[in-house]
């Protein structure tokens, strides 16, 4: 199974009601459903249920699930002549996972006018391999592939508070190609680990909410997330990030409010709860 397939949701009786069973490539290594597979998820279910591409989204997380829990997301949706609006919830066990809100148009943009230059970074090929964790296997990370195109390493994180800016260069499976809404989603996640620039200690953060804005669909191998911590104070912090082709197109913009967190001894983790908040 693909790493595509497994953020497309399974269809059920009713034309706008979508399931999906949490599997460990799903996961962070915490072992609960990554924040970024549950948007892209839902993004699909939107998709299809609407039959349009999603443009902009915005989504609040209130709760996460476990390996092997089944959620179910249901959509409800307005389609104009050249736009859709569109809500889901994405629920297990009558637990609200995460609310989307969204819009939809028939197909986005191959090229966009973009007034933001993409950060002058060798290319991913000339750049380190970046560990976010020390488990990697059978979670979301043995699908991705992290090179650190800008910003300190782990063992340069000596305390000293940063500037906040890190860029980093994703791969995700399937060879050049226009990333879906949904494998952006994915990649957008990754925007708490700059929180780690801007303290100068190992940290990373659980998602209060994720927005994504989907721009261009060029093709591309290798997606650069550029991240910028806007602000940050006690355990909460703001965060935005662009998204980038290999030729410096603009794929997406992203933004975060996230819970600022330490490291576990057994490595960093991406997620955590909420709820544990």
């Amino acid at each position: 199974m693909t790493f595509a397939t497994l953020l497309c949701p399974r269809a059920t009786e009713h034309p706008s009601r979508w399931e999906l069973d949490v599997v460990p490539k799903l996961t962070s290594p915490a072992g609960l459903l990554s924040g970024g597979a549950a948007l892209g998820i839902t993004l699909n279910a939107m998709a299809s249920s609407t039959g349009r591409t999603p443009v902009c989204a915005t989504a609040q997380y209130q709760n996460t699930a476990t390996i092997g829990t089944r959620v179910s997301i249901a959509v409800e949706h307005q389609a104009g002549r050249h736009t859709t609006q569109a809500r889901a919830v994405l629920r297990s066990h009558e637990r609200t996972l995460l609310t989307v809100q969204a819009a939809l148009v028939e197909a986005r943009p191959s090229r966009w006018h973009s007034l933001f230059q993409a950060p002058d970074v060798p290319p991913a090929v000339d750049c380190a391999m970046h560990a976010v964790a020390s488990k990697t296997t059978d979670t979301i990370l043995e699908f991705t592939e992290i090179r650190l195109a800008s910003g300190r390493t782990w063992p340069e994180l000596d305390g000293t508070p940063g500037s906040g800016s890190f860029a980093l260069w994703f791969r995700l499976p399937g060879g050049k190609r226009a990333y879906t809404a949904a494998e952006l989603a994915v990649v957008a996640d990754f925007l708490p680990l700059a929180t780690s620039q801007s303290l100068g200690r190992p940290a990373a953060g659980t998602s209060l909410d994720n927005t994504l804005r989907v721009c261009a669909g060029a093709p591309t191998e290798w997606v650069l997330l550029s991240c910028q911590i806007d602000g940050i104070a006690d355990r909460l912090a703001h965060g935005t990030a662009h998204l980038w082709a290999e030729d410096g197109t603009l794929l997406a913009l992203a933004s975060q409010s996230l819970i600022v967190r330490r490291p576990e001894v057994a490595g960093l983790n991406h997620e955590a709860r909420v709820q544990d908040a």
